[in-house]
């Protein structure tokens, strides 16, 4: 017999990235070799330990960051990061005019890296067993 639960619907689709912020996000992370180049979302993404830390996403780049970095940013181009319709905790959206401004971002980009490679560090919870009935 057939199904009756209807079937996931996903109206999101990708947005998209900029050729030109991709370009300048590759210089400067050109000198981490534990940064490997990947994708979240299909977008070309950045990450350490096999923890994406970056994601090329629509005008800008969605970054992980901690939540006192958080807390202090004062820009007006960086605002929380919304995928799928949802607000990602610990993530903002940087959208600058220009992809050579993203250069100016290299500390948060630093901190990012460190903070996501400690994160990847970390010792995974082992997972919880299920009592038998």
């Amino acid at each position: 017999m057939a199904s009756t639960t209807p079937a996931k619907k996903t109206d999101w689709e990708a947005p998209g990235h900029r050729d030109d912020v991709l370009a300048v996000l590759e210089d400067l992370l050109d000198g981490h070799p534990e940064v490997k180049r990947g994708k979240m979302f299909g977008l070309p993404a950045f990450s350490v330990g096999g923890k994406v830390f970056a994601t090329l996403f629509g005008d800008g780049v969605a970054l992980k960051l901690p939540p006192d970095t958080i807390d202090r940013l004062a820009d007006d181009e960086i605002a929380p990061f919304r995928a799928m319709g949802k607000t990602m905790t610990g993530w903002v959206q940087i959208s600058r005019p220009e992809a050579e401004s993203y250069a100016a971002d290299a500390p948060l980009f630093e901190t990012s890296i460190g903070y996501v490679a400690e994160q990847a560090a970390q010792p995974k919870a082992a997972p919880k067993r299920k009592k038998a009935a």
